[in-house]
């Protein structure tokens, strides 16, 4: 079970890349702006339990989006060791094109699948994942 959802995640991350290329992202730096986006100013330690991603990883792609003015970060005042993202004005007006894209992702992957499997698949993920730290 382990190679095959490696390898899944693999093809879908490479494919999340190619569609998120022509924007300059990558699909971590597209999955990091979404969840500021859909937050409008968040702790990078919750995006870390969102995502899934390690604190340096978050660390070094919001570094990234914030050198190119995707984000805007700065001090949580109530941590002195934690930051805070919130999205910027390029960010803002990429958003729809994201959610498009990731739509377009869903299709390319729903394509092979019927209803029932998808649905039969996100609720053995949303099993799984609570148990996989």
């Amino acid at each position: 079970m382990g190679f095959r959802l490696g390898a899944a995640w693999r093809r879908l991350d490479r494919l999340f890349n190619r569609v998120y290329q022509p924007l300059g992202l990558s699909h971590a730096h597209a999955q990091l702006l979404l969840c500021v986006l859909e937050r409008k100013e968040t702790r990078m330690a919750d995006i870390v339990t969102l995502t899934g991603l390690t604190q340096p990883t978050i660390s070094r792609l919001a570094a990234y989006l914030s050198k190119h003015r995707y984000i805007g970060r700065k001090k949580d005042p109530n941590d002195a060791r934690s930051s805070l993202l919130s999205p910027a004005k390029r960010a803002i007006t990429l958003r729809s094109e994201l959610v498009r894209l990731q739509a377009v992702v869903d299709q390319m992957v729903h394509r092979n699948l019927a209803a029932p499997d998808i649905e039969e698949l996100r609720r053995m993920l949303d099993l799984m994942v609570p148990y996989v730290q």
